[in-house]
């Protein structure tokens, strides 16, 4: 018992031990504890003291960062402003670029253009004689005319005269039987003297008629004299002007005449082809609104057809005086104008004076700097864009276009036909000029419908943005100008064979309006080419496109001095008496067979030689015709 309790004393003790060393430890731990905890609490004190510090550092550098924001966003308006700017300079750039590009071409081709100056000079000298021939041999035939009416007349008046002296003398011999009888007889004849007196009035009053008439015919030659004699002078000026860098001298011959573009609504349409359809259409259009002026180029028959008021084509007199007076006035002011130049300012002139209501108003070539775009247009159409006029205009379709587009003008809308591409120019154009924009993106195949859907599409303009409403739509869409896929009437077909074929006109003369007729011909077997063209044109490209699409090609050349030399084109077509029309028609005549188709097609030189070798003018000479549906 002794050694067990002694053992658990001394078991008692080391646990005491083993407890004071675990105080001891616990003691250790506790301080340790206090200190880290102390050493945390100054660790926490130093920590919330850089946290305040860190906070006020916070607020400061939000403080700091929004005054920054602020300066940045003000610098990034800025430069939006300066991008914006920039955009507009690039945009500005872009066009002086492309008028660069042209100022080249254009330099590159008048060098060319001189070199050949001379040799045109005198091919246009001999037109100038030719004319002046024909001017001559013209008023030489009013003048026989003239002549002969007189010597009829003056046959006339003798017959008059001798009838007078007849019945002069009949009244003497009746006055010796009255004598005889009233001192026979001792009664008057006052029913004798009455019918004798009535006689001589009725001789007197048949010579007065003749004698006026006389006069009529008589100024009548007068005004197609000076009618001649002033188309003449015309015919002499450059078509279009040397110097095509504005419209500055335009402008101040207008402002002479009283601005009279400022007193009427246009609608403007440009383009590479199409462009005379629809100045046509649209004038056919706008008819039911008043009354309506067309300006149309170049004339088939008669200049007058360029200036029409309601399918009325401009008077002779008109033209010739205000021609004349429009000539005093560019020699007054010595302004440098153009052919074309001087029939805008007439056109201008003769339809404020008429006071017409609307003017379908077609430009010559181009647009930016042509004529006519010196008119603030209620609607601008583009009909197409393609390779034409490229010595003029610029040799890619980028500057033609940009040539197109220049009759946008600003605020007013504008209508784009499918085929002017490319587009991004147009759209730029009206971009910066704020004009409501119309894009056709229908497709259609050929070139009728396309202008036809034109025409549709500008009377949906005109109309949610001038309140016009159109119930001529048909119309005008039915309606179409001389030579443009025209058929030659089959009863007129018959007075030149018994045959049973057609006969088309069309002045297709690039190669873009040639692919489109050849298109109408897909659905009928090939037909017989008859093809002339101008000297600016190419035909070659052209002439390959009719070649792949047609029965044979007969090459012809208009009596004018701008056709396009035929010689040294043998090999892409056969010439028959060295091109001449009217041989050349007849003998394509008398080879074809029943069932074919006859295609004359070309510039507008060859048409007219072409319609009166046919004998044909259309229902009403000049202006009315018979189309393809």
């Amino acid at each position: 018992m002794e050694e067990q309790y002694e053992k658990k004393c001394k078991e008692y003790e080391q646990l005491e031990q083993d407890y004071k060393a675990l105080q001891e430890e616990d003691q250790i731990l506790i301080n340790a504890q206090e200190q880290r905890i102390n050493d945390l609490e100054k660790q926490l004190a130093l920590s919330q003291n850089k946290s305040i510090q860190l906070q006020e550092q916070l607020q400061k550098l939000k403080k700091e960062l929004n005054q920054d924001i602020k300066a940045l966003e003000k610098q990034l308006s800025q430069k939006e402003q300066l991008i914006d700017q920039l955009t507009q300079k690039n945009q500005s750039m872009s066009r002086k670029i492309v008028e660069l590009e042209i100022d080249s071409d254009h330099q590159l081709k008048k060098n060319r253009e001189i070199e050949s100056q001379n040799r045109d000079l005198e091919v246009k000298l001999d037109f100038v004689l030719e004319q002046n021939a024909l001017v001559q041999t013209e008023l030489e035939t009013y003048k026989n005319d003239a002549q002969e009416q007189i010597e009829r007349l003056k046959q006339e008046i003798k017959d008059q005269q001798d009838e007078l002296f007849a019945t002069r003398k009949h009244r003497i011999a009746s006055q010796s039987s009255i004598n005889e009888y009233a001192r026979l007889f001792q009664q008057p004849t006052a029913d004798n003297v009455r019918a004798n007196a009535a006689g001589f009035n009725k001789s007197l009053t048949l010579i007065s008629a003749l004698i006026k008439d006389l006069d009529d015919k008589m100024l009548q030659i007068l005004i197609m004299n000076k009618y001649i004699s002033n188309l003449k002078k015309l015919n002499t000026i450059g078509v279009f002007r040397k110097d095509k860098s504005d419209l500055s001298e335009i402008l101040k011959m207008v402002k002479i005449l009283g601005d009279p573009h400022k007193k009427l609504q246009f609608i403007h349409i440009a383009g590479t082809n199409g462009k005379g359809s629809v100045t046509v259409k649209m004038q056919k259009l706008l008819q039911q609104h008043g009354k309506i002026g067309c300006y149309t180029s170049p004339h088939l028959f008669c200049f007058r057809e360029r200036i029409k008021i309601d399918d009325e084509m401009i008077p002779e007199e008109y033209v010739a005086d205000n021609i004349e007076y429009l000539f005093k006035l560019v020699d007054q002011h010595k302004f440098h104008l153009s052919f074309f130049d001087i029939i805008t300012c007439l056109a201008l002139k003769y339809y404020e004076e008429s006071k017409v209501d609307y003017v379908s108003w077609e430009t010559g070539l181009g647009g930016r700097l042509d004529s006519t775009n010196i008119v603030d247009p209620m609607l601008s159409i583009i009909t197409s864009i393609g390779y034409d006029h490229q010595q003029i205009l610029g040799s890619s379709l980028n500057q033609i276009a940009y040539e197109k587009a220049g009759i946008i003008k600003q605020g007013k809308p504008s209508l784009i036909g499918i085929n002017a591409q490319p587009y991004d120019v147009f759209i730029n154009e009206a971009k910066l000029k704020k004009s409501p924009l119309t894009i056709i993106i229908e497709n259609q195949i050929f070139f009728q419908e396309l202008n036809n859907q034109i025409v549709e599409r500008a009377s949906n303009i005109l109309y949610k943005t001038y309140g016009l409403s159109f119930n001529s739509l048909k119309q005008a869409q039915h309606t179409s100008p001389m030579c443009r896929m025209e058929k030659v009437p089959q009863d007129q077909i018959l007075q030149l064979t018994s045959k049973k074929i057609k006969i088309i006109l069309d002045v297709g003369h690039n190669v873009s309006a040639i692919e489109q007729v050849v298109l109408y011909f897909q659905k009928e077997q090939p037909p017989i080419v008859i093809y002339g063209t101008s000297s600016q044109k190419d035909s070659e490209a052209s002439l390959k496109v009719l070649k792949d699409n047609s029965k044979a090609i007969f090459l012809v050349q208009a009596n004018h001095f701008r056709a396009k030399k035929i010689q040294n084109l043998e090999n892409l077509g056969e010439i028959i008496q060295e091109g001449n029309i009217y041989s050349t028609i007849m003998h394509v005549i008398k080879q074809a067979k029943d069932g074919d188709s006859i295609l004359i097609i070309g510039s507008f030189y060859i048409m007219r030689e072409a319609r009166e070798s046919l004998m044909y003018y259309g229902l009403e000479r000049f202006h009315r015709t018979q189309f393809l549906n």
